[in-house]
């Protein structure tokens, strides 16, 4: 992927990359944090998020942790309706009437994408309070239930966070610290190996999604990637090339 330096010439070449891929379904956006400037393809299509639709819950928790509306030390009951497999630990290790606090659910959450700390947190934090937020910030198709979500929605809350504007400067670092420490880094970081890579990953049957920042040392930016194809490797190889393209992008 050519175009280094020229946000025309990258984003002509992100589309024609993209159209060369065959079926199935893409969005990517970029977003570079000291100027705010953008580039997307297909990135304000809904598609399904997966696990990314983590990220606007973690944020709004730590949101109602800043407002002293609960305390990362209180504890959650985790109930029947809570348990999800798929990923994460709690599922075959807990089991209803079990407590943790919310540190910990948001520590599963997002570390290893848990899907019983998202479910539990959905419910004692409401959908609806949820969705609110993510629209306050300008994510408003970003939904709990639907599990749909833009790129750009994902990839410009990311942004914002890295940049200090969404939650206080400890819930950001706290949040940040959390997504560098993921136990799946095998997309956004794939080609990256050397740069702190604060990111959120989405899997489900056919898709594969990461969004995150990149930590650049001359020029940081946000990425968020969705891919809904047959062929899942695929969709994880589109992800890798794409952040390796926009790495050399900013830094060139």
């Amino acid at each position: 992927m050519s175009g280094a330096g020229d946000a025309a010439g990258f984003t002509n070449a992100l589309r024609a990359y993209l159209g060369s891929q065959g079926g199935g379904s893409y969005g990517a956006y970029l977003e570079e944090l000291g100027s705010g400037a953008t580039i997307g393809v297909n990135d304000t299509t809904d598609l399904e998020a997966a696990s990314v639709i983590k990220v606007p819950e973690a944020i709004y928790l730590l949101r109602q942790v800043d407002a002293g509306q609960v305390k990362l030390d209180d504890m959650v009951t985790l109930q029947a309706g809570d348990f999800m497999s798929g990923t994460g630990s709690l599922y075959g290790t807990a089991k209803p009437g079990d407590q943790y606090s919310y540190r910990q659910l948001l520590t599963l959450l997002i570390q290893q994408s848990d899907n019983t700390a998202w479910l539990a947190l959905r419910r004692v934090l409401g959908d609806a309070s949820i969705n609110g937020y993510a629209a306050s910030i300008g994510a408003g198709d970003c939904d709990q239930v639907s599990d749909e979500c833009s790129p750009r929605s994902v990839g410009h809350m990311l942004a914002q966070l890295a940049r200090g504007r969404l939650i206080s400067a400890s819930s950001t670092q706290m949040l940040l610290g959390l997504l560098e420490t993921t136990i799946f880094n095998d997309r956004i970081n794939y080609y990256l190996p050397n740069v702190t890579i604060a990111h959120k990953v989405g899997m489900d049957t056919s898709v594969r999604n990461d969004c995150g920042v990149v930590f650049l040392s001359n020029d940081p930016f946000a990425i968020c990637v969705f891919t809904t194809v047959d062929d899942v490797d695929q969709g994880t190889q589109v992800i890798r090339d794409i952040a390796r393209a926009a790495a050399w992008h900013y830094s060139h």
